[in-house]
């Protein structure tokens, strides 16, 4: 039995769907050209020399730095249990605390450019330079975008708190943890003597 075929019109109406563009009555006609080349390259030096000292800086900090500091908290624990779990909670808690206020931040700058996509109704903004040849979108789809891209920026932001909370919470009751058991064999050890006199009591004070 013959293969079906499929028929010039045919590849010619499924090409077209892919190619088919989403937001074509959203477009107001307008396009920014693409930056130049030169303008690309200076923007990409600079990244470069941001990036560059961070990498080592980074690496030190991670690999050197930290290990180092929680290698101390472990000689500390053998002589100072509550200290070392105290000291613990408060390095971690500063820890991950920036990389949650740097989440804030850059979602903070975001939702500028969001509320101002709002005010002008497109994007890309006016004025705005772009790697590639981008045609405006316009009216109420560059408001609806808007809003979803804040509503993901809310929602990122949400998330980063919210485990940054539980993460605090272990730690913080790892040390609370650590405060009741080192306070509750002191306080076995000074009864001991008490009640190893008694009369039928044990070393800590329980008949046998």
């Amino acid at each position: 039995m013959d293969a079906p075929t499929r028929s010039r019109g045919d590849d010619t109406a499924h090409a077209a769907w892919r190619r088919r563009d989403l937001f074509r009555s959203c477009k107001t006609g307008e396009v920014i050209e693409a930056q130049p080349l030169a303008d690309r390259l200076r923007s990409f030096g600079v990244a470069v020399l941001v990036a560059v000292p961070l990498v080592p800086a980074s690496n030190w900090f991670f690999r050197t730095w930290i290990p180092r500091h929680y290698a101390e908290l472990d000689l500390l624990a053998k002589t100072d249990l509550v200290s070392s779990a105290r000291k613990l909670a408060e390095f971690t808690s500063l820890l991950l605390l920036a990389p949650v206020l740097t989440c804030a931040i850059a979602v903070m700058g975001a939702m500028v450019q969001v509320s101002r996509v709002l005010r002008a109704g497109r994007w890309p903004l006016r004025g705005a330079k772009t790697m590639r040849r981008t045609e405006v979108v316009g009216g109420l789809c560059a408001r609806i975008l808007a809003v979803l891209v804040g509503l993901l920026l809310l929602a990122c932001l949400l998330v980063s708190w919210s485990a940054y909370v539980a993460l605090e919470t272990m730690f913080w009751n790892g040390y609370f943890d650590k405060r009741i058991e080192v306070s509750s064999k002191t306080s076995l050890r000074m009864a001991a003597p008490k009640s190893a006199h008694a009369p039928g009591l044990n070393a800590i004070g329980v008949n046998p």
